[in-house]
């Protein structure tokens, strides 16, 4: 492989900004492809980041540029899977945002159709690559807060949505779950270190029939108890917590923190420890970090946000979804 690691980007929109700001700072990254259904978008996207890059009208175009190592898909949500497979077929490893797919069935032919092809294949959630992870793995690791027995993950905002909005659109995979849903969920996985046995939830839908707030209360195996909220009407503290039998750990705005505090117990005298870990840009860059390293050894999937995990995100959304009626334009009733 070149000294050079060759972005493609497909669909140059907010986060795809927010990634190639990221990508600025990574050793040896360049987009070299950005391809999008309109052209003004893409060639102002490749002016900012990429200069040089080829500017194509359609996904299909990058996906198929042998100059491409590996590819980036921040495309609206119900565009994921035809894109990854495409992706595939065309043997370029793949970052694609979160959700990976809009379905669990989605998602299962994905991650077949990248093990099949020994391509490889990674969900974006870069929250879970964030330097400020390393110390907490540490601390739970080391015995710092004791046995895990709960944990919270919130992420919810306020915000006047216009019609059409992708965010409580149903024909563009819109809701609280869709959009913010999959963080919870690798929050807990991460820090428990096992997949729910049992989930319960419940949802307010929003006019346009997708979930608006949503509520869910989860057990793991051990007895572990969590709770995970997500909204998109209404503002909360964006925090993830951890409580063991020893102590606690809070991370404030879990899902882009840069620090994190160790509570002791209630009744003990000490200060919390809080420890700092900043990025070197935006944050993005270090799941681009991980692409270009496991492609460069020859890796097809990421130990540190593994398809099986996606998979089981995926899963438990969609049950979560059939739980309260919510079902996209084109899936089975």
């Amino acid at each position: 492989m070149a000294d050079k690691f060759r972005w493609g980007i497909i669909g140059p929109g907010n986060i795809a900004k927010a990634f190639a700001t990221g990508l600025t700072v990574v050793e040896g990254a360049e987009i070299v492809a950005v391809g999008g259904r309109n052209m003004d978008k893409v060639n102002a996207f490749a002016d900012e980041f990429g200069p040089n890059a080829k500017r194509y009208n359609s996904y299909k175009e990058v996906a198929e540029d042998p100059s491409v190592d590996a590819v980036y898909i921040a495309a609206l949500n119900p565009f994921h899977f035809e894109n990854i497979m495409l992706c595939i077929e065309n043997g370029k490893a793949v970052l694609c945002e979160k959700p990976m797919c809009l379905n669990y069935s989605q998602a299962q032919k994905a991650v077949a159709a990248a093990r099949a092809k020994k391509v490889f294949l990674m969900e974006a959630i870069w929250s879970r690559f964030l330097p400020i992870y390393d110390t907490v793995h540490e601390w739970i690791r080391d015995g710092k807060i004791g046995e895990i027995r709960m944990a919270q993950a919130n992420l919810g905002f306020n915000a006047p949505w216009k019609d059409g909005d992708r965010h409580i659109a149903p024909e563009l995979g819109g809701g609280s779950i869709m959009d913010v849903g999959v963080y919870n969920l690798a929050f807990l996985r991460d820090v428990i270190g096992a997949e729910p046995v049992k989930v319960q939830s419940t949802a307010v839908l929003g006019a346009t029939g997708v979930d608006y707030r949503t509520w869910a209360t989860l057990e793991y195996p051990g007895g572990v108890l969590a709770s995970a909220t997500t909204s998109i009407d209404t503002d909360m503290p964006q925090d993830g917590w951890i409580y063991g039998s020893k102590a606690t750990i809070h991370l404030k705005n879990y899902w882009r923190t840069t620090s994190a505090a160790l509570i002791p117990p209630w009744h003990s005298k000490e200060e919390p420890t809080v420890v700092e870990a900043g990025w070197l840009k935006n944050g993005y860059e270090y799941e681009a970090m991980e692409v270009q390293k496991q492609v460069r050894a020859g890796n097809t999937e990421s130990p540190r946000m593994p398809l099986d995990e996606s998979l089981a995100f995926a899963k438990t959304i969609q049950e979560m979804r059939d739980n309260w009626g919510v079902k996209f334009p084109g899936e089975e009733a």
